[in-house]
């Protein structure tokens, strides 16, 4: 039985949480009727009912917020990374998730130090929580409009493992702050191993969870096994001293890249991928909420010069940084156009984690004196995520088709329709062959089921002919992916001699060369 000293905490803490997701939930109903962001719509609201006091303030600690929110925004978004295509473009992704990281959060660092006045402690730290982008929404949009999968893949690569080192650079430049690390040696060396040290716990962890999943067949538990992993993961690493949220990351590449494969059934990936996405949405809802509520109205239009200012230098130095990584990468035969460096440049918007680190800081212990007030510091952060949500995130559409890189034209949604009823055509037909071979189907049963298949696949087949005959550039695009992915596995079969011995060094470095062409060919003509 709970005693009334606990019972009453509980109890409000409950009334808190059905308070908010009762208001998230109307916010999600009324801005997609007026078509505003999600997010934008939360914050918005979340200022009204924080100036108006509808809801009673909600003080959380850093330790508790990190733990509650982060492990499912970083466990979901890891989770859909596919590893096959991230190999595709493993350089680019890896530029933009290190140096332009780290440079970004240097260049936001100096903006907010020259900008604010603040220390060049609380300026890092700072530029530390703005280091995390959360391109959610504009992914969806990506996808409704047709973005070329590769300028998808780089903004979605770069946001998965730049959300967990942001958070290590945090973590950091904080423990510096309170006194726990001096000296630039002493700093990038914790870095260092909190980074590969949370990589390496998660990894085991994963391992050994994606091996045990593999002997369980029952979707409710392995979904609840991928919880405690989430979570458990996150408290093992943090015992160790090492970064949760690169264990976190970890954990979520392995499960969704291997567990989801190979050791679980079509049943558990589809409830594995709705439960997380739920849980992300509810995270996501509740930390913009938090943050409106947290605001304090009347500190926000003296602050705006300041943080409108600051938003708009960090954005500029993110853009000078893009493009000078993605001339880098061009020297280096990696196709990166300018059109896409400019997409993933102005696609590195700001969302929920920025916003989870800011609201549980605490200045008053941090060694040293003249520190802004714990206030100034949410307003200043929440500021340019707000800003960063309403103007990236609502001109990015525009910006998309100003560039003329669009790949959603006419029948490209029909097209992609009929292309997939042929691959679960030939899928179904694969597994009854093998089926066939086990003698699982009566010979009746498999003239019937055969006569089936092929008439859907021959359906498809036709509508596929009419459509790319009718739209010559859907074909035009579809020609060229088919080339881009016979010039990869051309690119893979010399790795494989060369590692065999069937030819030497020079003879791969030059067919590799010329492969390197003309897929810079094929992506630059895109």
């Amino acid at each position: 039985m709970i005693g009334p000293d606990l019972a009453a905490p509980a109890e409000s803490a409950t009334r808190s949480v059905v308070e908010l997701l009762s208001v998230a939930c109307l916010v999600a109903l009324v801005s997609k009727r007026v078509r505003m962001p999600y997010t934008v719509a939360l914050v918005l609201v979340g200022i009204a009912v924080g100036f108006f006091q509808v809801l009673h303030r909600v003080e959380i600690s850093k330790e508790i917020l990190l733990l509650v929110f982060l492990p499912p925004l970083l466990f979901e978004g890891t989770l859909a990374m596919d590893l096959k295509s991230l190999r595709e473009r493993w350089l680019e992704v890896l530029v933009l998730a290190l140096p332009v990281t780290l440079l970004s959060f240097a260049a936001t660092g100096l903006v907010v130090h020259e900008v604010n006045g603040y220390s060049w402690g609380v300026a890092l730290l700072v530029a530390a929580m703005l280091a995390p982008t959360d391109p959610v929404s504009v992914l969806a949009m990506f996808r409704s409009l047709g973005v070329p999968r590769p300028v998808a893949l780089l903004v979605e690569g770069e946001s998965v493992f730049n959300d967990g080192i942001g958070v290590v650079l945090f973590l950091v430049v904080l423990k510096f702050l309170e006194g726990g690390a001096t000296g630039p040696a002493s700093v990038i060396g914790l870095f260092l191993f909190e980074v590969v040290g949370g990589l390496v716990v998660g990894g085991i962890a994963a391992y050994l969870i994606h091996r045990l999943l593999a002997q369980i067949d029952d979707h409710l538990i392995e979904v609840v096994i991928s919880l405690a992993l989430a979570y458990g993961v996150y408290l093992l690493a943090e015992a160790a001293h090492v970064s949760g949220v690169m264990a976190v990351v970890a954990a979520g590449l392995i499960i969704g890249n291997f567990a989801k494969v190979h050791s679980m059934s079509a049943r558990t990936r589809l409830a594995l991928t709705a439960f997380w996405e739920v849980s992300a949405y509810i995270a996501n809802s509740l930390v913009f909420l938090l943050m409106g509520i947290a605001l304090q109205s009347a500190d926000l239009v003296p602050l705006a010069g300041r943080f409108a200012l600051t938003f708009a230098l960090m954005t500029l130095a993110r853009i000078a940084i893009v493009w000078a990584a993605g001339s880098v990468l061009a020297a280096a035969r990696r196709p990166f156009p300018p059109a896409w460096r400019t997409v993933v440049a102005w696609s590195g918007l700001r969302g929920s984690i920025p916003i989870a680190l800011v609201l549980g800081i605490d200045p008053s212990g941090w060694v040293g004196s003249g520190h802004p007030p714990r206030q100034e510091l949410l307003t200043m952060v929440s500021g340019v995520v707000l800003l960063s949500l309403v103007v990236q995130g609502l001109s990015i559409g525009p910006l998309l088709r100003r560039l003329g890189i669009l790949g959603g034209e006419e029948g490209q949604h029909e097209l992609e329709t009929i292309t997939a009823n042929r691959i679960r055509a030939s899928a179904a037909s694969r597994k009854l062959d093998e089926l066939q071979e086990t003698g699982q189907v009566p010979p009746g049963v498999r003239l019937a089921l055969v006569k089936e298949i092929e008439g859907r696949e021959t359906e498809a087949r036709l509508a596929q002919e009419s459509m790319l005959v009718s739209h010559p550039n859907l074909a035009s695009a579809q020609t060229r992916e088919i080339r881009r992915n016979l010039l990869l596995a051309e690119r893979a079969a010399i790795d494989l001699a060369l590692h065999h011995g069937q030819i030497d060094s020079l003879v791969a470095e030059e067919t590799s060369r010329s492969i390197d062409d003309a897929l810079l060919e094929l992506g630059e003509s895109h």
